[in-house]
């Protein structure tokens, strides 16, 4: 993966404690079906464009505000269709990174606390013998939720099937795999690294596709 073509952006609640306020009215005209979310969730939301707005002026100079933030398909942006998306939250922290179609073909981003704990009992959901042995529950788990994000998008294309599961993504030491309906398969990369951000540890995890020419799903 070249790293150099990736960013992203993290940011929690004491990023935003003098924004939250003055931004909400914007965001639920905006986004109106936000507005049946809890306070909690109304928060991630924020948190996750919030952060992506951030990512696109910083990285691309994209002068944004939240009306512009519509992701089409879990994919890319609306009013920038060369830039493809993903956006993840856990516990008052969002993450959000992009890239462009020209270098991957899609992304997918997952964070977690490094301190969440996995029932042993959910890994028939998400761990398989085609997985390699040397990530434990956690980062198998935001591995996977990456891939995910940066597979589904593209089922279409893909020649997926449409329900799509955790279980059908095997993720090996440097790269994942998976198999289109004719049985061909697909691969691509991830990163998995400990990230800090204000005082918190969190584990992060971003994939990606293999750019090639294309027009947008």
């Amino acid at each position: 993966m070249n790293r150099e073509k990736i960013f992203y952006t993290i940011l929690d609640e004491k990023d935003i404690q003098d924004s939250f306020e003055k931004d909400q009215d914007g965001l639920l005209k905006a986004f109106p079906h936000a507005a049946k979310k809890s306070p909690v969730a109304l928060k991630n939301f924020y948190l996750a464009r919030k952060a992506l707005l951030k990512v696109g002026h910083d990285q691309f100079g994209l002068n944004q505000d939240f009306r512009n933030v519509i992701i089409v398909n879990h994919h890319y942006l609306a009013n920038s269709p060369q830039k493809n998306v993903s956006l993840s939250h856990t516990d008052g922290c969002a993450a959000a990174v992009m890239s462009t179609l020209s270098d991957h073909r899609s992304v997918g981003i997952d964070l977690e606390l490094v301190d969440r704990k996995i029932p042993k009992n959910s890994q028939k959901y998400f761990r398989t013998n085609n997985d390699s042995k040397d990530w434990s529950d956690l980062e198998l788990w935001v591995l996977k939720e990456a891939c995910f994000k940066c597979i589904q998008p593209l089922w279409k294309r893909l020649k997926l099937k449409s329900n799509l599961v955790l279980n059908d993504i095997a993720i090996e030491y440097e790269h994942f795999s998976f198999y289109d309906k004719l049985g061909e398969e697909h691969t691509g990369n991830f990163i998995i690294e400990r990230v800090e951000h204000n005082g918190k540890t969190y584990i992060m995890a971003i994939a990606t596709l293999f750019a090639e020419s294309q027009t947008c799903v």
